[in-house]
């Protein structure tokens, strides 16, 4: 594997597989079979990577990398972040940061975030977003975000949208809230249309193209909450069809990392498969899992390692009692997992929430 940036150029749409020079005591990961052995991934010791606090002031989340199409040299990630003020549901937005591809855990992040806030006027967000994935369109030079948007307070309804942006001459700076543009039959996924009832929400997808087809992979709330994964098709990006007789991937035997919730998550190609992270809950624990498949449209195969990552459960770590928001990137032939982290029990939406980096270790495969 050359030692250069590697795209997944896709016909119109760039979803990064980024990639670290080679260990010096061991050759980089080759194949599934390797990446898998080498879980879990280890704790960047510079944790976290990005704080809480100002217009995030509860919570840094979602993590969605690419490499800016204008500038080799560096990344840029989009992501999420949330007041926290109990009151208002913890209400959420969208910012953005950059990074050299040489330094990927050291991020500066945008003075004037957000870059995207809910609109107050349009009812299937008009009282939180959060961010789901970013494409880059080369055929546009344009970056589509996808983000799911929440009507109501408390326990509202979801359902899925789409903003673009002009990446602009340098790929970053002219990223910003008055370029943003959102699409205008927004929702472009909600719970009961695209052909089929979902039940009353659709949320946290991620998108990823192959062979001419769109494929978004999102979780749902119907008679029972977050159950499963499901997805949908589409030749555009804009317009979908809800496909499959159910879910793709549902919950384990009880007591298993993903007996209870699946939530956000990342899928990308490599080693000649799709692989989709999770953040999944068993009833007690957030971790990360994650499942194979030769097809876009399955069967997904859960790694028998899962969860691939778990909170630190030592004191004073950002990450002590969950990890959440799971995204993997390979940069210069190593493996990030970015995430988030929780050192206190109780509700989700309530905790405060940092962002951290884990690296895989291509020695563990050996």
């Amino acid at each position: 594997m050359k030692k250069a940036f590697l795209l997944m150029v896709l016909i119109g749409a760039i979803s990064v597989i980024e990639v670290f020079g080679q260990n010096e005591k061991c050759d980089s990961i080759k194949s599934y079979s390797e990446f898998e052995a080498a879980m879990p991934p280890v704790r960047y010791t510079g944790n976290p990577i990005i704080k809480h606090g100002g217009w995030a002031g509860g919570q840094v989340q979602e993590p969605c990398i690419l490499q800016n199409p204008k500038d080799s040299s560096k990344l840029i990630m989009f992501y999420a972040g949330a007041d926290l003020v109990a009151q208002d549901g913890g209400k959420g937005a969208i910012g953005k940061a950059w990074a050299y591809k040489s330094s990927p855990c050291i991020w500066h992040q945008y003075k004037n975030n957000p870059i995207l806030v809910p609109n107050m006027a349009i009812l299937f967000e008009n009282f939180s977003i959060r961010l789901d994935c970013v494409l880059y369109r080369a055929d546009l030079d344009e970056y589509w975000i996808y983000f799911t948007g929440r009507t109501g307070s408390g326990d509202g309804e979801d359902a899925i949208g789409l903003a673009t942006c002009p990446t602009g001459s340098d790929g970053y700076a002219q990223v910003t809230r008055n370029n943003i543009k959102l699409y205008v039959n927004n929702p472009i996924l909600t719970a009961t249309g695209q052909g089929r009832n979902d039940g009353k929400s659709v949320s946290q997808s991620t998108v990823i193209f192959d062979s001419g087809t769109y494929y978004m992979y999102y979780s749902y709330r119907g008679k029972e909450i977050l159950p499963g994964i499901r997805y949908a098709t589409s030749k555009n990006g804009k317009t979908w069809l809800k496909q499959g007789e159910g879910d793709i991937l549902s919950r384990g035997v009880r007591g298993s990392a993903d007996s209870r919730y699946f939530e956000w998550k990342h899928i990308f190609r490599a080693f000649n498969k799709f692989i989709i992270v999770w953040e999944a809950f068993s009833g007690k624990t957030w971790t990360v899992c994650m499942a194979s498949s030769t097809s876009p449209q399955g069967p997904w195969v859960k790694s028998p390692k899962n969860p691939i990552f778990a909170p630190s459960g030592k004191a004073r770590t950002f990450d002590k009692i969950f990890v959440a928001t799971p995204a993997m990137y390979l940069i210069d032939n190593k493996w990030y997992l970015y995430y988030q982290g929780a050192n206190q029990g109780g509700n989700y939406n309530y905790n405060t929430w940092d962002m951290g980096v884990a690296i895989l270790d291509p020695c563990r495969a050996k």
